[in-house]
């Protein structure tokens, strides 16, 4: 939505998933799976500026090895329209500058 001329921002809501496999030809021959799934939630976009206004992205990864190797991870993204973001990945919480890239641990 956001996309009629009299809009002043794009409004954006979507899902991206993506499975992946790889088999590894060496003598060990190993099996990695992963799997990828990010949603954005009401993101809005400045059409003039280009910058984020507001709105939340979820991203979840996780993957596992035949060796019994895994990884999850979770990430919550808020967009707090002040040019900063809230992050939270697993357990811990970090304030973003999306115009500098500085990173504060909260």
């Amino acid at each position: 939505s956001g996309f009629e001329v009299s809009q002043s921002s794009y409004l954006v809501n979507g899902t991206f998933s993506r499975t992946h496999t790889v088999l590894q030809k060496a003598a060990a021959q190993k099996t990695f799976n992963s799997e990828l799934e990010a949603t954005l939630t009401d993101l809005s976009i400045n059409k003039s500026t280009k910058v984020i206004q507001g709105g939340t992205a979820t991203v979840a990864a996780s993957g596992t090895s035949s060796s019994g190797g895994s990884y999850t991870y979770s990430a919550i993204v808020v967009f707090n329209g002040d040019g900063t973001a809230d992050v939270a990945i697993n357990s811990d919480v970090y304030l973003v500058n999306t115009k500098t890239g500085q990173v504060t641990k909260m």
